[in-house]
């Protein structure tokens, strides 16, 4: 065998390793989920550790990460009766989830739901109503969304309501300060307020759709 024919050979044996390499980086197989080599909140698996839990008749939760790092991935299927306050609109809240005890770092959230109001004369919401709407760790009272209304995602507006119906969409910056859950594990809750001249009466609201909440639980030393 000449040198030529020799090095022909080693490269092609070298190709096929590096295809053999590329192929296994990219494609690894764990159950109906397919991991790629660039590791991202969309690609991890699913986690069994460390997890809080959805809130029944509200939420159900897919729970990915590593028992630390956690993308929690909920879907919405709520309808929240709105009060309403003479001055201050309409207002109204749902507990979405429960976070496990320690200090809860939020890195970031998304969120993405279709929402109907009853509306009509007999209802409080105009038909092109407008307003905001957040998560935090506390239901929400009547007036602006403020401190721990949303401390998770901060208040940001609604789409208007054109006939009643919209879309509820956003997502949420990383925040500043770990929420304190050592001696009480906190809930994340979603709130929704609308504008005091869109809403004249309590009114109904049906949410249905993801939002997803990234954290870290940094432990609790206290």
């Amino acid at each position: 065998m000449n040198k030529r024919t020799r090095f022909t050979l080693l490269i092609g044996v070298l190709l096929t390793l590096v295809c053999l390499i590329s192929f296994a980086a990219v494609r690894v197989e764990r159950g109906d989920r397919i991991f790629l080599d660039t590791v991202t909140f969309a690609k991890v698996m699913k986690c069994s550790l460390g997890n809080g839990s959805a809130v029944s008749g509200t939420s159900s939760a897919v729970e990915y990460g590593n028992g630390i790092l956690h993308k929690t991935v909920l879907t919405i299927s709520k309808t929240i009766t709105l009060a309403d306050t003479a001055g201050s609109g309409g207002y109204g809240s749902a507990k979405i989830y429960d976070f496990p005890s320690g200090a809860i770092q939020i890195l970031g959230s998304e969120t993405y739901l279709t929402a109907s109001a009853a509306g009509g004369s007999t209802h409080g919401l105009v038909a092109n109503a407008d307003g905001d709407y957040g998560i935090g760790t506390a239901p929400c009272n009547a007036g602006s969304l403020a401190t721990t209304e949303c401390d998770i995602t901060a208040s940001t507006s609604l789409a208007q309501f054109a006939n009643t119906a919209g879309i509820i969409q956003g997502t949420g910056a990383v925040g500043s300060a770990a929420l304190d859950g050592t001696t009480t594990a906190k809930d994340a809750y979603l709130n929704i307020i609308f504008d005091d001249a869109d809403s004249s009466g309590a009114d109904d609201i049906a949410v249905a759709g993801t939002i997803i909440l990234y954290w870290i639980n940094l432990g609790d030393l206290y």
